[in-house]
């Protein structure tokens, strides 16, 4: 069961009055290349943690695990983000 927002502030020791929220998904798209290489940008798989062997190895093996979903040349999906706002509760606000 997702969480109502009023559930989400109260997860990390907040309550708020006069909550409300907003969601909205925006699609995306992105050279498969493109795509490939950010992944190097990421802690576990950036490049200097990685030789170039196994670099070469990552890519070729990531490329071929995409193919499926890339025969244009990109790959495209959504990205969703939520944001939720509130009064806390007993707080005074400047207004």
């Amino acid at each position: 069961m997702k969480p109502k927002p009023a559930h989400l502030g109260q997860r990390y020791g907040a309550q708020f009055e006069d909550e409300s929220s907003r969601a909205t998904t925006a699609r995306c798209e992105q050279r498969v290349a493109d795509y490939v290489e950010s992944f190097h940008t990421r802690n576990g798989f950036s490049r200097e943690r990685m030789t170039p062997k196994a670099a070469r190895a990552f890519d070729a093996a990531l490329l071929d695990m995409m193919r499926p979903w890339s025969a244009s040349g990109f790959v495209r999906g959504e990205t969703r983000t939520s944001v939720v706002w509130g009064v806390p509760s007993g707080g005074s606000h400047a207004g």
